[in-house]
Parts: structure tokens; C-alpha cells; sequence
């Protein structure tokens, strides 16, 4: 997949922002019987969500909660520590970079 990306013209490519974060969250109908929507929610949803928004195109931000679970598995660094939007709670994520090799 990433050669055929690599191999389309820049402006047919799709660079998207990916935050993970690790959690429950409650998924279902949600509203009323006149108004209701197929949703997500719960604090893991804003917190993956805060991380999308941290991530630049093309790149996939994960929380510490992601990375001590996958640490065997995947390669991830952490970039300087960056502040929450909404809060003064400074949160320590990582850019994931790839998996290992040898790993499912």
C-alpha cells in the first residue's frame, strides 16, 4: 500500500492524523427514539482524539497506555512533552514509526 501512496501524484495522496489511546468507552445508540446517532463515546474517545490533533499528516500518535502495551511489538519514540488542549495536564505520548520485525 505505501508504494502505490508513494508512487501517486502529491496532490492525489491522503495524509491523515491518526491519535490511539487504550480504554472503555461505551458504543451504541445513542438519543432518543426521534433523534439518535450510532456513536462512541467516553474520556478514551477525547483522549484519542486529543492525540489525532497532536499528530502531523501522515503520522500516528499513541499514549503511554498504547505504548507500554505494544512496547515488544511496535517502534515509537517520544517527541518533546506537549500540553493537552482544554487543560493544563501535560501528557508524555510517542510518534508511533513502524512495527518490529518477527512480529504479528
Amino acid at each position: 500500500m505505501l508504494h502505490l501512496h508513494a508512487a501517486l501524484l502529491p496532490e492525489h495522496r491522503r495524509r491523515y492524523c491518526t491519535g490511539v489511546h487504550f480504554g472503555e468507552a461505551v458504543l451504541g445508540l445513542i438519543g432518543t427514539r426521534e433523534f439518535h446517532t450510532y456513536n462512541l463515546v467516553g474520556s478514551v474517545v477525547n483522549w484519542a482524539r486529543r492525540l489525532q490533533e497532536a499528530a502531523l499528516p501522515g503520522q500516528i500518535t499513541i499514549s503511554r497506555a498504547v505504548f507500554e502495551r505494544m512496547r515488544d511489538r511496535i517502534e515509537a519514540c517520544a517527541p518533546p512533552i506537549f500540553v493537552v488542549r482544554g487543560g493544563a495536564q501535560v501528557v508524555l505520548v510517542y510518534r508511533f514509526s513502524g512495527s518490529r520485525e518477527g512480529t504479528p
